[in-house]
């Protein structure tokens, strides 16, 4: 029996759970896994872009962003160990 309700980075795994699972069974009868479940299933299924949104091209900016950011840190951290 599951005397506690779920944390939010269950949540992906209770909705795969069997109907018959006592803990998905837990998540049906708990008004609070009820809601973060509710939540949860929202934000997954939210594929709204703004007019206008170019998501490909926002990808791959946040990509190259992101690898510079990395690569930075990776040659400042190498830069640093150089100086000792």
């Amino acid at each position: 029996m599951m005397d506690r309700c779920f944390e939010p980075e269950e949540l992906g795994e209770v909705l795969r759970l069997e109907p018959g699972d006592p803990r998905r069974r837990h998540a049906d009868g708990c008004p609070r896994c009820q809601a973060r479940l509710a939540v949860y299933r929202e934000l997954l299924e939210d594929d709204s872009v703004p007019a206008g949104a170019d998501p490909r091209a926002a990808a791959e900016r946040l990509r190259r962003a992101f690898a510079a950011e990395v690569g930075g840190e990776a040659r400042g951290a190498r830069g640093a160990a150089g100086r000792s």
